[in-house]
């Protein structure tokens, strides 16, 4: 009797054993997916929107600045102060857009009376170099510090406000930085988590859920709930994570993934002119 109980517990074992093993192994497939999905995925610069201005403006020509950033990158930046006391914000654009595709939202910013900023990863637009999930964070951390260091901004009157993509690098600036607030337009809890329905993978990207967790100043979270690259679920769930002690939200019924600012016209005005 005794050796058919052990022949029982050791059967019993071999079988968790060959369990572990098997979740283990789609653990590790699932990762390798995710990876080879997202690196093709995750960044998309197209040729720049954009030229440097020259004396004689000329068609699509901007007052755009390269600057060499503290993180080694020469990175396209732009900034517009309209009244050196009134609030900067500090834009980051999505995938496949540069900062000539950012003026429209820059321009509104402008007329509302804020400064603004913003700068193309490396790659996008005219900055040098190639776009990386490090990359991305340093130069972010970077342009942050040289408003602030070289361009005399105060860190308390920075807004940081990121889409899609460009969530990421505003969210760890927000938690990393004493910032006045945090807007964040249809962006994602992590690059994984857009293409596998597991979290927590080894080597996933952009982790914002938990990187929200640790922000406390003002933020808004804006997401089209007919989005079908960033599902809305990725926003409530950033709204539920985010460590805000006051959180407003925006969904909006009838927009998508790039057209929120003109499906949500008034009401998105409106709404960041509130957490703003």
């Amino acid at each position: 009797m005794y050796r058919r109980r052990r022949d029982r517990e050791v059967g019993s074992g071999g079988i968790m054993t060959r369990l572990l093993v098997m979740v283990a192994s789609a653990v590790v497939f699932l990762a390798m997916f995710a990876h080879i999905m997202a690196s093709g995925a995750m960044f998309k610069p197209r040729l720049s929107s954009y030229k440097l201005e020259t004396e004689a403006k000329g068609e699509g020509e901007l007052p755009v600045q390269i600057v060499e950033l503290g993180s080694g990158g020469k990175i396209a930046t732009y900034h517009k102060v309209v009244r050196p006391e009134a609030l900067t914000v500090v834009y980051f654009h999505g995938n496949a857009e540069d900062i000539g595709d950012s003026m429209a939202i820059l321009s509104t910013l402008q007329l509302r009376g804020f400064n603004v900023a913003t700068m193309d990863y490396r790659g996008y637009g005219l900055s040098e170099g190639e776009a990386s999930e490090r990359n991305v964070y340093a130069d972010a951390g970077a342009f942050l510090d040289f408003l602030i260091e070289d361009k005399g901004v105060e860190e308390s009157k920075i807004v940081v406000m990121g889409r899609s993509l460009g969530g990421a690098p505003a969210i760890k600036l927000a938690s990393d930085y004493e910032v006045a607030g945090l807007i964040v337009e249809s962006s994602f809890k992590s690059i994984y988590s857009l293409l596998i329905p597991i979290q927590f993978v080894p080597g996933d990207k952009f982790r914002n859920a938990s990187k929200i967790s640790d922000v406390n100043c003002p933020t808004l979270i804006i997401h089209g709930e007919k989005d079908r690259v960033v599902p809305v679920e990725h926003g409530r769930e950033l709204a539920a994570r985010s460590g805000a002690t006051k959180l407003e939200t925006l969904w909006l019924e009838d927009a998508g993934h790039n057209d929120v600012a003109l499906v949500g016209g008034a009401a998105y005005r409106g709404t960041i002119r509130k957490i703003l």
